[in-house]
Formats: C-alpha cells, structure tokens, sequence
C-alpha cells in the first residue's frame, strides 16, 4: 500500500486508529474512579502513560485519520509500553505461582483446580476446629501452620487468575453455597462467618471480582443439572459461562444472602475503610445495574436503603436512586417461569451436563466437544477487519 501503486491506505489507518483508541479507553476507563470525572491526562499520568497516546486519541476519534507513518510508530510504542508495564508483571506473577503450584504446562488447568479446592478445605477444615479463634501470621501451632501455607497460596493466585479463584469458590461442592437445599439464616451466617477471614485476606479487589460473579449467579434465569460423573472441572477451566449456573432456588437465595453481605458498609470485611467507600460505591452501582432483572432491582433497593447514611454523606444517594429508578422503569419480563420444583433427570453418558429446564432453554455439555475461549483455524490469517480467508 505503500509502494506507489495507488492502493487507498484508509482501511489500514482506520485498524490502527480504533487500535490505539481501544488501547487508551481500555486502559484509563477502568481508572475513572472518582466522583468527578478527570482528564484522560491525568489519568494517563497516574499510571505513567505517555500523553502522546491520549492525543493521538483525540485526533483518530474527533479529527483526520493519522497518517500511516505515525499510527505505525504508535502502534510499536504502544506494545513496548504493554511489555514494559503489563507482561512483565504478570510473568513475575505467574512465575511465582507456577513454581507455588507445581505447574509446568498450560494444560495443567484442572489440576490447579483440584489444588485450589484443596487449599479452600484446608482452611476451612481449620477454622471449624474453633471458628472463634483469629490466627495470625506468626501461629506456629499446627493449625495456624496449615492456615496460613493454604492461605498464602490463595492469595498469590489472586494476582494470577482472580476470575477462576472465584468461580472455584462459588461452585465448589458445599463451599461458600452449599449444594441443597436453602440453608436457614442461622446456618447462612455461620457459613459467612467461616469464611469472612478468607474474604478479608484475599482483599477488597477480589472482592469485587467475586461480587460480580454472584450477581451474574442469581440473574440466571437457567437452572443446571449435572450427573456426579460429570467432568465440572473442564467446565471451570475453560470459563464455559454456559456451565456456571445454580442448580436450584436454594442456591439463589445463598447468593443473594452473600450479595448483601457484601454490599454493607458495616460487615467489617476490611476495617473502617470497609468494602463500600467512595472509591466502589459507583463500581457496585454499574455492577448491579448491567444485570436489569427482578433481584438486581431488589439488591440495589437493599444498598440503598442499608447504606443511606453513608451513601448521603459521600453525596452519591441521588445518583445510586437515579439508576434504580431507570432500572425499574425499564425492568426486563421473568421470561421463563421456572417451575416451583425443579425436576431432575439422569444422564446416561458420564461427562454430560444438562439444563434442568423446559426443553427449548435446555444447554448440553460434552467433554468430548471442544470448548475454547479462543479457537484456532488452518485456514485463516490476519487481514484488515479480520476477515476469513477462504482459499485453502
């Protein structure tokens, strides 16, 4: 395109130019935490990213495309900022849970699984010998040894896969839900005692993480049925979002009792700055919000009302009220009515997975079947607007 034959360079200039685009809202959208919104070079600055970027934005977004030259030197300066201040981060990070883990492949995912699942029983098993009793750190009994060696390495996976922890947590058989029937208030808050000191350890920020997957938990409108045979670990490894779903009513009503655990700013999770404060207020609000069905509009009436006084005080009430009332104006119809008892079916083949639901929203799941969240193809190769290449 370049070689004077002519060739219009636009198609080129327009990926390059919405790749730098995507790049700069990508990076400083998630950092647009406060109250009041701050410039894009603020921002940029925060996280030692060259102003050049956010104006190289502004021109590809509100004036002429940049030339060819200057969208390719960009480009360049944009994956060396990448390797500089991302990949080498989350190579140290990996590295020092891959030597803690004993991983050598990437196909070791269900095995980091089955390790997970049992450092969350060690701990468990350790705070129910006393529920009471706060070990610290420096607990040289056996216990508090046991604690902490399963502790510190939850921890450390938080940095590496902070979606797969949670997703382990959730649908670990009897973890934080228990797979029957709907425990009483008593029973949940024992449960959400046991685990309060593993919340707090892991930190606010996975937290979060966990508090997103717990809505997008209870505004499933699919049940899920799956014999003991089948292989759910494939399920977490893959992420196959299809899979993560409750199994019943009783599971539902687990989340959303840990939702407004959660989402109180008295549950002392972490001290007097606690889970609710200013800087995550408007991240629950979205959070609650990208999810318009009945327990979202419940939940966010709850964080209202229980956290009003604080809410009121950090001038964010008119703002957390505008959404619900948008969220009930525009609530979305119960679609599919689940049937008061969920009937369950038997599956022959041992690796399946089944949706206990009317047969039209029923979902199958095989190990045999390729789940990828990125799949390969022989056939194609990188073109502008990635279009396939059909000449084999």
């Amino acid at each position: 395109m370049t070689s004077g034959n002519g060739a219009d360079d636009t198609p080129v200039r327009l990926s390059y130019t919405m790749s730098i685009i995507k790049f700069v809202n990508g990076l400083l959208d998630p950092c647009q935490q406060s109250t009041y919104a701050m410039s894009l070079h603020r921002l940029a600055e925060s996280i030692d990213l060259p102003s050049f970027f956010v104006e190289l934005r502004h021109i590809g977004t509100h004036e002429r495309l940049p030339s060819l030259e200057m969208l390719r030197w960009s480009a360049k300066k944009a994956l060396e900022w990448l390797e500089v201040n991302y990949w080498t981060e989350v190579k140290k990070s990996s590295g020092k849970f891959r030597a803690e883990y004993g991983i050598e492949t990437d196909d070791d995912s269900v095995h980091v699984i089955r390790r997970i699942r049992c450092d969350l029983d060690i701990v468990r098993e350790v705070r129910l010998e006393d529920p009471n009793k706060i070990y610290s750190h420096s607990d040289t009994s056996n216990s508090g040894r046991k604690y902490w060696y399963a502790m510190d390495r939850l921890t450390s996976f938080v940095s590496y896969d902070a979606d797969l922890l949670a997703n382990v947590m959730i649908f670990q058989p009897d973890g934080m839900i228990v797979r029957s029937k709907a425990p009483n208030d008593q029973k949940m808050r024992s449960i959400i005692y046991l685990y309060r000191p593993v919340l707090q350890s892991l930190g606010p920020e996975f937290c979060m993480v966990l508090f997103r997957k717990l809505i997008q938990f209870v505004s499933s409108t699919v049940f899920l049925e799956a014999s003991k045979s089948a292989n759910f670990d494939l399920v977490l490894a893959k992420n196959d979002t299809r899979f993560l779903l409750p199994r019943c009513k009783g599971e539902v009503k687990q989340a959303q009792k840990w939702l407004e655990y959660i989402a109180t700013k008295g549950n002392i999770l972490f001290g007097s700055v606690g889970f609710v404060n200013e800087t995550t207020v408007p991240l629950i609000t979205q959070s609650i919000g990208l999810h318009n069905n009945e327990h979202s509009i419940a939940l966010l009436k709850f964080f209202l009302q229980l956290n009003e006084e604080y809410l009121r005080q950090i001038q964010m009430t008119e703002k957390v009220s505008k959404v619900l009332q948008t969220m009930e104006k525009f609530s979305l119809p119960d679609t599919v009515g689940l049937p008061t008892k969920i009937p369950k079916k038997k599956l022959g083949k041992d690796t399946a997975v089944e949706s206990s639901v009317p047969a039209h929203m029923k979902r199958k799941f095989d190990e045999s079947s390729t789940v990828c969240l990125f799949e390969t193809y022989d056939n194609w190769k990188p073109v502008p607007f990635g279009r396939l290449n059909t000449n084999k």
